[in-house]
């Protein structure tokens, strides 16, 4: 389990601009975090009960300049307390980069560093030297794209044989992907929000819930060493999207999309999930945005991707700021167009 205050950011998919911008911009690796509000805010948040969602999503702009929008899903959001409604929490949000780059201690990220991006080589190295220099401050998840069957298809091989020719690109490759092979798949913060780059897991078939002791417990690292159950979960992690509108929103479902063992997950799937852990909202990553950020079932699932433009679409990129159970939604600006070719 980590504490906040702390920055939690989604795909980044070869997209070293983004990364830069929200890690030098909103991060201090040497700096002790500060507290936000002052001691008023302090003292609210120290009981810690509930998630609450703070109403406005600071956009962030180069410079330090940035400015406050209106969350317009705020209305679908909840503070899972006994009364369920929705509530507005400004003690303890950020209205500047500096209060924020102030107040962050910790940077969680949720996986997917490499493939489809111009830069994947440059951003996995550039994540794994954040974690070197600052390890207690920097957590690392794994993506679905930190497979090597995932990113032997999908540019990050290629990647590096371009860097560094056809027989050390391979190698450089290989080392990797046994340094993602380490990375854990899950993380809570706080006791109340649960991190994982897709998913949560589902209940086994029969006999009690064993989700939490599994979450808890180390694995082989060797897929072919782990048991069925455990590869299970693994998937759930990884690859698991929650059930769209319009769809039947109960239980684990299969989702033929990601493969035939990745499933749906829907909001009684999570309330399930949530009763067993005693965590109240999960923080994921896995899919684009416009937005660069969505939130689903009753504000109980929030969806950040922090890779702008990602495959040319136009999306902005967002991350996520976590304090004593106050979450925040910090967007950057959708990149302009590239200019029109001049005529010849």
């Amino acid at each position: 389990p980590l504490d906040s205050p702390a920055l939690i950011l989604g795909d980044l998919h070869g997209n070293i601009d983004d990364l830069h911008f929200f890690v030098s911009e909103l991060w201090d690796p040497f700096a002790e975090a500060q507290p936000v509000d002052g001691d008023a805010a302090n003292s609210v948040h120290d009981s810690m009960e509930c998630v609450r969602f703070a109403p406005e999503v600071l956009v962030l702009g180069p410079g330090g300049a940035c400015e406050l929008e209106r969350l317009d899903s705020f209305a679908d959001c909840r503070t899972h307390s006994a009364a369920g409604v929705p509530t507005a929490a400004t003690a303890g949000a950020v209205r500047s980069i500096a209060e924020l780059r102030l107040a962050t201690r910790r940077l969680v990220f949720l996986g997917d560093y490499v493939d489809r991006g111009g830069a994947s080589v440059e951003v996995a190295a550039y994540v794994l030297a954040l974690y070197a220099l600052c390890p207690s401050r920097v957590l690392l998840l794994r993506g679905n794209h930190e497979l090597p069957h995932i990113n032997s298809r999908y540019g990050f091989r290629e990647s590096c044989r371009t860097l560094f020719g056809p027989i050390r690109g391979c190698a450089v490759w290989d080392l990797f992907n046994a340094t993602f092979a380490l990375l854990p798949l899950a993380a809570g913060i706080d006791g109340l929000v649960f991190c994982a780059h897709a998913g949560i897991p589902r209940p086994r078939a029969f006999g009690g819930d064993d989700r939490a002791g599994l979450l808890r417990s180390r694995w082989p690292l060797d897929e072919a060493a782990r048991t069925a159950r455990q590869q299970e979960v693994f998937t759930d992690l990884i690859w698991a999207d929650p059930s769209g509108s319009g769809v039947e929103d109960s239980g684990f479902r299969q989702n033929p999309e990601r493969g035939k063992n990745a499933c749906y997950y829907g909001e009684s799937a999570l309330d399930d999930f949530f009763a067993t852990t005693g965590y109240q909202l999960l923080v994921r990553a896995h899919e684009p945005k416009v937005s660069g950020f969505q939130l689903q079932k009753s504000g109980k699932v929030v969806t950040i991707f922090s890779s702008s433009g990602y495959m040319h679409a136009g999306n902005a990129a967002a991350g996520l700021f976590v304090n004593r159970g106050l979450v925040q939604v910090l967007g950057r600006r959708a990149p302009p167009p590239p200019p029109a070719p001049v005529p010849t």
